[in-house]
């Protein structure tokens, strides 16, 4: 999954139509793979972080509104 995405064109173009997509939130919101593990997989790759700094921001901001959903038991309040 994680080991599939392609950073540097994600970064480039993600805000397009036709961009590049990680298709990662699918895996990280049932947690059938970490925020921690999709980063660790790119990393391996030899990526320096300011390179695929829009992917770590992705993966960032997925963590973080789960987390606030966690906490907020969001999941409660929906249903």
């Amino acid at each position: 999954m994680a080991d599939k995405v392609d950073p540097l064109k994600y970064g480039k173009t993600r805000n397009y139509v036709n961009g590049a997509a990680t298709f990662l939130s699918l895996y990280t919101s049932r947690v059938v793979i970490s925020d921690l593990q999709g980063q660790e997989s790119v990393s391996a790759k030899r990526f320096k972080i300011p390179e695929m700094e829009p992917f770590v921001n992705e993966l960032c901001c997925y963590y973080y509104f789960r987390r606030v959903g966690h906490v907020k038991d969001l999941i409660r309040q929906i249903k």
